[in-house]
């Protein structure tokens, strides 16, 4: 039984760019074409934890196991919800949920099974008040495909 949540994020105002997806339950999804101007602002109304990375910090994506500064993210939307992603997120699938912080002078290989013992978990005390929802979300769409609606 899957699991169905309400949740609708309103449109952003910035220009569109559809991409079709190989994702369960979601074969398009739209690329907001975000000036640099408003990212940060983005970055903190969408980021789910309490702690928001600045717009310099390396992270990691789980699922491309690539790094990337945090001002290279995307922001894309699927079934009314506005997703931060990373920017190999249609190769990968990679949401903010699967980033993770890293030293940019580590020694870590790139090579390395990131899943498989890295110092990094997340507890319910370290999510932003009101962001439950859209981490459910994200959660869901990740181990289930899309879950919500499209209001679009």
């Amino acid at each position: 039984m899957r699991l169905q949540l309400t949740f609708y994020d309103p449109v952003l105002p910035f220009p569109i760019l559809p991409h079709r997806t190989v994702w369960p339950g979601c074969g398009m999804s739209e690329e907001y074409l975000v000036p640099e101007e408003h990212k940060e602002r983005l970055l903190h109304e969408l980021y789910p934890y309490v702690e928001v990375p600045g717009m310099g910090a390396v992270v990691l994506d789980l699922h491309a196991k690539r790094r990337f500064v945090v001002r290279e993210f995307k922001v894309v939307r699927e079934q009314g919800m506005n997703l931060l992603v990373s920017p190999y997120y249609y190769q990968a699938g990679g949401s903010v949920i699967d980033w993770v912080p890293v030293n940019p002078e580590g020694d870590q290989d790139e090579e390395e099974d990131w899943d498989d013992g890295f110092p990094f978990r997340t507890t319910a005390h370290e999510i932003r008040p009101g962001a439950q929802n859209r981490l459910c979300g994200l959660v869901l769409r990740q181990h289930e495909g899309p879950a919500f609606p499209s209001k679009r």
